[in-house]
């Protein structure tokens, strides 16, 4: 999480301080799982622990897929 400060767009209060919005980037293109595939398989992982699943299976046609399941299932 990148917290991204412009002054410009803040107001200065009475006692010197900034007011005005907190705005925090989520960088998920540094991740090397990409993007959306991580937040795609922990629901599915917490979902298969509570029905007992004991091993997942993942279709990885471009590999990321498959990334994001090991990388989770290591965690």
């Amino acid at each position: 999480m990148l917290r991204v400060v412009s002054v410009n767009d803040m107001e200065m209060d009475g006692g010197g301080y900034y007011q005005g919005s907190e705005v925090y980037l989520r960088r998920e293109e540094l991740n090397h799982t990409g993007a959306h595939k991580i937040n795609n398989i922990v629901p599915q992982a917490l979902l298969a622990k509570k029905l007992g699943k004991e091993r997942m299976i993942a279709e990885t046609r471009a590999g990321q897929h498959g990334v994001a399941t090991t990388t989770n299932e290591a965690a």
